[in-house]
């Protein structure tokens, strides 16, 4: 461990999540490159692709060794998909016990929306390791959230990332130094 922050990119190399036509990338892809920017302020993680192990199996073994690192925030890395392309916005999961993360959520959407344009939409409350994100957000000991800045199959959403991955980053750097 060298930060107090560790960033987790959201899926893997072997199953890369949603695919946005727009950015023409998938959101392991998009979120690759976010935080290899980002490693000056944060120690980067990916899910391994361990064959014939669940995705649940992945994502534990990679918060186990997180925790093992005594970290006081975590992000995992996400985009937004949903079969209607008007679906839009930007949101954040976090512990529904935590109001600590539960006010960071809050201002990661705010500077997502003063950045990008893109509207806020009501934060997630994660309540069991059941929900999306539960196993993670639930699992970490530090402060956790999962970040969905947009939906990649909205179009006028992922065209506001379109050509600034580096924007986004800083975006992001900039939220890890008032967090902390």
């Amino acid at each position: 461990m060298s930060n107090n922050v560790a960033v987790l990119v959201g899926h893997r190399s072997g199953a890369q999540g949603a695919y946005s036509p727009w950015l023409g990338m998938s959101e392991f892809e998009f979120n690759s490159k976010v935080a290899e920017k980002l490693k000056d302020v944060a120690d980067i993680y990916y899910r391994p692709n361990t064959l014939f192990v669940s995705e649940m199996s992945r994502l534990r073994k990679v918060v186990n060794k997180i925790n093992k690192d005594y970290y006081n925030l975590v992000l995992e890395l996400h985009f937004n998909s949903f079969s209607d392309p008007r679906a839009h916005g930007v949101t954040a999961l976090h512990n529904i016990t935590n109001r600590y993360t539960k006010r960071l959520a809050g201002l990661y959407c705010d500077m997502v929306h003063d950045e990008f344009g893109i509207v806020k939409r009501d934060l997630i409350p994660v309540t069991s390791t059941r929900e999306n994100g539960g196993t993670f957000i639930l699992g970490c000991e530090a402060s956790a959230l999962l970040v969905e800045p947009f939906f990649g199959s909205n179009s006028q959403d992922a065209c506001a990332f379109c050509g600034r991955i580096d924007d986004y980053a800083n975006v992001l750097r900039e939220f890890i130094k008032l967090a902390q």
